[in-house]
């Protein structure tokens, strides 16, 4: 189930999104998503940008590229990877803020039972960057360990990796993703264009008090671990991020927007 940022739905709404799921995922496969004013079987279409990259690696050919969009001028296509060891409906409550922003439903969408029934797992939200040029940051879910070993990271531009706050376990488990994902990415190249955001997040489903005050992990702990791959991999630490309050949802998105626009090309 893909939802646009212009686009309504309800977390309990299920009709239609089997039928949905396969067009959705050809749409995604051919790089491109439906029309923001959402009607039906007209999309956008995506070419690969290819600029300011290095002629002398070969591997930048299989490097992370944005998308420019064939249809719609001045708009961009990039893709983000969501992954981390914290409860299903905690990510899919994370996207429906950041796609609702100030409509966002907090009593509906914040409880668990009803994003169970959701099946989210991917999304597109639009940026508009300054007045000419918007993004559409297309974000899916991806499975832990078994979506890296299963998909190549070359076709992500950014992977956001988080961690439960309230959780040592759940720090532990995104620390050893982070290995992972820096074993598959052998290429100096991609190491120095895909960008990984670590990202600390808030438990906003069923919790009626501020759980910031049940919190496990402490923030040097994670600027250390960036620390420790920032000769390796262009990461950094994008803060806490809260749901249900909305405190820093949308600013994650769009430094990740901004820092794929700063390492992959100079001009377009």
């Amino acid at each position: 189930f893909t939802r646009n940022a212009e686009m309504g739905c309800n977390c309990c709404k299920s009709s239609s999104r089997d039928d949905d799921q396969a067009q959705n995922d050809k749409e995604q496969e051919a790089t491109e998503y439906t029309a923001l004013n959402g009607k039906k079987n007209q999309k956008h279409s995506f070419v690969t940008v290819y600029s300011g990259r290095p002629s002398s690696d070969s591997s930048a050919l299989s490097a992370p590229r944005i998308s420019r969009s064939s249809t719609r001028l001045n708009t961009f296509l990039l893709k983000i990877g969501f992954i981390g060891d914290v409860a299903i409906v905690e990510k899919r409550c994370w996207m429906l803020r950041l796609l609702d922003g100030d409509n966002f439903d907090v009593l509906e969408s914040t409880q668990s039972q009803s994003l169970q029934n959701n099946q989210m797992s991917q999304c597109n939200k639009h940026v508009q960057i300054d007045k000419q040029t918007t993004y559409c940051a297309h974000v899916q879910i991806l499975n832990d360990m078994q979506s890296l070993s299963d998909n190549d990271t070359s076709n992500l531009n950014a992977i956001l990796l988080c961690y439960d706050i309230t959780s040592t376990a759940s720090f532990e488990a995104m620390k050893q993703l982070l290995s992972t994902i820096h074993t598959k990415m052998q290429s100096v190249y991609l190491q120095s264009v895909m960008q990984i955001g670590i990202m600390g997040l808030v438990p906003s489903c069923d919790v009626s008090s501020d759980v910031t005050t049940q919190r496990a992990v402490d923030h040097f702990d994670v600027k250390q671990l960036c620390k420790q791959y920032a000769d390796k991999l262009n990461i950094e630490f994008v803060g806490e991020s809260n749901a249900k309050s909305s405190d820093n949802v949308l600013v994650v998105v769009e430094n990740l927007i901004h820092r794929c626009i700063a390492s992959q090309f100079t001009e377009l």
